[in-house]
């Protein structure tokens, strides 16, 4: 116990978590010790003699378990970043604990007691807006997640707890370990197949190669984490992007990895415990006025129709052009999905002159780093300094920061950025809020955030080279850490990014918007050779991909809110074939054969990762995001005035103030007058709509949903 950093702590500026002086068996032993103590945390609320108030009982709840919080914090992010077999282990050692101890809490009548006590009783006149915000979510939560049942509806409330825990944790696990165990050998006599495929991504086949014994070194090895991108987008040979996309179809599919029961178990199960806490199903249960600004699931599925009807035409003309494209190019007649990518990439190059390779040379992952860091201190007016070796991480790869004021030089976060795809790290992208801002044991603590990327990692002297999309994607999750960094408020629970779901993705995606402007681009798009800047005519053809892309993602996206949405409304006793579910769903919207396992068996997002019946939530965003994003475009990119209202009105005070409220002040503040979601500028924004020609919007009820 002596030597576990999780139980003594080792010391570290800003109490920084241990992250890498941990180890898998360090993990249990501290969550262990720490279930005691939160244990004892919950008995002295629920045994003290005083008449409950929000001191005694609100307050304190909201920070009983710090304990354990901290004994998490180094595990959690191994369970996505460097998520091995040895970790798993833990993971299924661990978990039932913590769902005992969840469900304890949850149900807990004595405790829920003093807390509709409080509720009832307690003068909210003499309450900050912020412990108004944290009573009602502290009651609506327990009301809505068991604490009412009794007798057999709460053993089977229990049982159904665990039970769930265990499905997606297994859900991710199948995700993880089939693509780890998934590959394509490419001999070097058979070397042609790579013809396309950029220089860079080649020589990392090739090291792939070389640091699997089980391949001869003169190969090249294309693995599936991160997904083959690269193959669909750019390999020549036809037969390769094929046997790229049915090698990664098995992801989640193929035994002994098929997540098909998970999926179905995951379904049954989430309706069972909403029904039981007396809603209709998973999405009644989860989108409510206290947890999602749309406030029902009609209102969700309304604006995804909505979405659906204005993105379909756009897109059915979209891929007949596509179609007849690849026919002249190549004299395809059957556009299949494995053809998507590469000829959209081609098309677009013919009809805008972008080349996407051409545009790689100058987004050096260095520079986009500066350019970014360069944009979060115009926007946010924080700088990002490197510490390393001040602060310990978990893998060689991560770098740390100090987030400095710009004006004073405090330290207000840190923040740590893991940016290369390797074996058992989760795919995709993500931010971790490692600690949020708010009273830890009694003093208030910075924020940390971390992110973390799959890029390739390249050679020894080579340049990691980005595509548009990993700018993109680099600006989404940095804008996530913003929110995170930037929190303000006394609890951790309300504090950064956590919000309403919906508003959610709004900080990341409104930075993105800043990625490809002139202006940023001047500060860190060089030719990672020569130096030069970027030519105008590139930065032109920039320009225009927001509305080129637009056209088909706006209807994938609007498929997959449509299937989450449709999957947790839908009586699960119904669902016996996923696939002829998903095939009648999208029958009126999929313009390219699926061709594939069901979407539900790799969709991490709403099985493991939080996003159930909320998928929607990323173009909620989109329609905030224009809204806003619309005055900057109007008023100056970094317009101090609007700058400040941006981070005073709409991000700092994180959960500490509704969404829509938090939209109207931002509109007060920049001179609109206090009004709701214009929702048609996301339309205008990705060219559906022509843009707007000086004219005043019309003001709308505060709240009004998109």
């Amino acid at each position: 116990m002596s030597d576990n950093p999780l139980i003594n702590v080792p010391q570290q500026p800003f109490n920084a978590p241990p992250l890498g002086y941990t180890k898998p068996e360090h993990i249990e032993p501290a969550v262990d010790l720490a279930l005691s103590k939160a244990r004892k945390d919950i008995e002295d609320i629920v045994n003290n003699p005083d008449t409950p108030t929000f001191t005694n009982t609100i307050h304190a709840l909201a920070f009983a378990g710090e304990d354990l919080g901290r004994a998490l914090t180094p595990y959690g992010e191994m369970t996505s970043a460097i998520n091995t077999l040895d970790i798993q282990g833990v993971t299924d050692a661990i978990r039932p604990k913590l769902t005992a101890y969840g469900t304890e809490v949850s149900l807990n009548e004595d405790l829920f007691k003093k807390i509709k006590a409080v509720y009832d009783t307690e003068d909210q006149n003499n309450l900050s807006v912020e412990e108004k915000i944290l009573l009602e979510k502290t009651y609506s939560g327990f009301k809505n997640n068991g604490a009412l049942l009794q007798g057999t509806d709460r053993k089977t409330y229990e049982t159904l707890s665990l039970k769930l825990s265990k499905l997606g944790t297994d859900y991710s696990n199948n995700l993880v370990n089939s693509a780890a165990s998934l590959k394509i050998i490419i001999e070097e006599k058979d070397k042609h197949r790579l013809d396309g495929i950029p220089e860079d991504i080649i020589k990392t086949y090739k090291a792939n190669a070389e640091k699997d014994p089980a391949v001869s070194n003169d190969a090249y090895v294309i693995t599936m984490t991160p997904p083959p991108i690269d193959v669909y987008e750019y390999a020549k040979d036809r037969t390769l992007r094929e046997e790229a996309k049915r090698t990664y179809d098995k992801v989640g599919s193929a035994t002994p990895y098929d997540n098909t029961q998970n999926v179905l178990d995951i379904l049954k199960a989430r309706h069972e415990m909403a029904q039981l806490l007396g809603f209709k199903n998973h999405a009644d249960k989860t989108i409510r006025p206290d947890t999602r600004m749309a406030e029902n699931y009609q209102t969700a599925v309304d604006f995804v129709e909505k979405n659906k009807k204005a993105y379909f035409p756009v897109a059915k003309k979209f891929f007949k052009e596509l179609a007849d494209f690849a026919l002249q190019k190549d004299g395809i007649t059957d556009l299949k999905p494995w053809d998507r990518l590469y000829y959209i990439r081609l098309m677009r190059e013919d009809q805008i002159g972008y080349n996407p390779e051409e545009v790689r040379d100058y987004f050096e992952l260095e520079n986009v780093l500066q350019g970014l860091f360069a944009h979060t201190e115009k926007l946010y007016g924080v700088k990002l300094q490197e510490a390393d070796g001040k602060y310990s991480k978990m893998h060689e790869d991560v770098r740390t920061y100090e987030v400095q004021d710009a004006k004073t030089g405090a330290i207000k976060a840190l923040y740590f950025l893991d940016p290369y795809a390797r074996d058992y790290k989760k795919g995709g992208a993500w931010m971790s809020d490692i600690r949020n801002a708010g009273l830890h044991d009694g003093q208030q603590e910075i924020p940390i955030a971390g992110n973390y990327c799959n890029f390739t990692k390249p050679d020894d002297g080579d340049p990691s080279l980005l595509k548009d999309s990993d700018v993109l994607t680099l600006a989404h999750e940095l804008g996530h850490a913003c929110h995170c960094m930037m929190g303000a408020g006394t609890y951790p629970g309300l504090t950064g990014i956590n919000v309403l779901w919906d508003y959610v993705e709004l900080p990341s995606q409104i930075n993105e918007k800043w990625a490809f402007q002139p202006e940023v681009l001047a500060t860190y798009a060089n030719h990672y050779d020569d130096k030069s800047p970027i030519p105008q005519d590139l930065i032109d053809k920039l320009q225009k991909l927001d509305v080129f892309d637009a056209r088909w993602q706006g209807i994938r996206q609007s498929e997959m809110a449509l299937l989450d949405l449709t999957l947790h409304t839908t009586d699960p006793a119904t669902i016996t074939d996923l696939q002829a579910f998903q095939d009648q769903l999208w029958d009126s919207t999929e313009l390219i054969a699926w061709d594939g396992p069901p979407a539900a068996l790799s969709f991490g997002h709403i099985f493991a990762g939080g996003y159930s019946a909320g998928y929607y939530s990323y173009k909620w965003a989109d329609a905030l995001v224009a809204d806003v994003f619309e005055q900057f475009e109007e008023q100056g990119l970094y317009n101090p005035v609007l700058c400040e209202a941006f981070v005073e009105k709409m991000i700092e005070p994180g959960g500490t103030r509704p969404p829509s409220v938090m939209h109207e002040d931002f509109m007060e503040a920049v001179g609109q007058g206090r009004r709701g979601l214009d929702p048609e500028a996301m339309f205008r924004q990705e060219g559906l709509l022509p843009k707007k020609q000086n004219k005043q919007v019309k003001q709308k009820k505060p709240g009004l949903n998109p």
